[in-house]
């Protein structure tokens, strides 16, 4: 049965170091035609919960409606039956969003700027930051971020996914890398290019002479 060698994975990775940076919930308040504030600063990894108060709304990532990434990262109602949303923000960059009903005419957007985790705490880390993937559960593709700890001007790093018996099944990193925020995006593929199937996989990072873990799920 395969059912030993999975608990072990999963034992394995809840007892491996998983040091980072402390999480925070932001909350935005739709209060009229407007999200309050409109535009937040929060570092990656942080969350933002838009709560709210009266009417039909949404919370849409986007420029305008006829964005063509319109709602490729969240797209979800605010309204007397749902009351808040809330979404982790992992990726730095800018992610402007809006309110189907009310950016034409009412122009009712804002922007969530998403700083690197680094840049929450002026004492670089000395050990590897190993963040959830996302999405997860994931199909067929699922951003890896980390950072590399400041123990040299370049640093030695692993990123491996295995599977439930402890295999490798693809190396995403292998080499020296500078301190800081790092991702990667994982296909779902092996080494070999072979798609591999469904199930719970491991991804190890080894940077600095430590080792994290943390696991995902690939649903087809």
């Amino acid at each position: 049965m395969r059912t030993r060698p999975l608990l072990l994975l999963l034992a394995l990775a809840a007892l491996l170091p998983t040091t980072s940076a402390q999480a925070t919930v932001h909350v935005v308040n739709q209060t009229g035609l407007a999200f309050v504030p409109a535009n937040i600063t929060i570092a990656s990894g942080d969350t933002v919960r838009w709560v709210w108060s009266a009417g039909i709304h949404t919370v849409t990532n986007g420029t305008s409606l006829a964005d063509p990434g319109l709602a490729s990262l969240f797209d979800a109602p605010l309204t007397t039956a749902s009351r808040s949303f809330q979404f982790r923000f992992t990726t730095v960059g800018v992610v402007p969003y809006l309110c189907r009903q009310h950016v034409a005419v009412f122009g009712m957007v804002g922007t969530v700027t998403v700083r690197a985790p680094t840049g929450v705490d002026s004492t670089p880390s000395t050990a590897p930051v190993l963040y959830p993937n996302t999405p997860n559960p994931f199909n067929p593709n699922t951003r890896i971020e980390f950072v590399v700890p400041a123990t040299g001007a370049r640093v030695p790093v692993q990123l491996q996914v295995l599977d439930v018996r402890g295999r490798v099944v693809r190396t995403l990193l292998s080499g020296d890398l500078a301190p800081g925020h790092q991702s990667v995006v994982w296909d779902g593929r092996e080494d070999s290019g072979r798609i591999v199937a469904s199930g719970v996989y491991a991804c190890r990072l080894h940077a600095g002479g430590q080792t994290t873990m943390r696991t995902m799920t690939l649903l087809k």
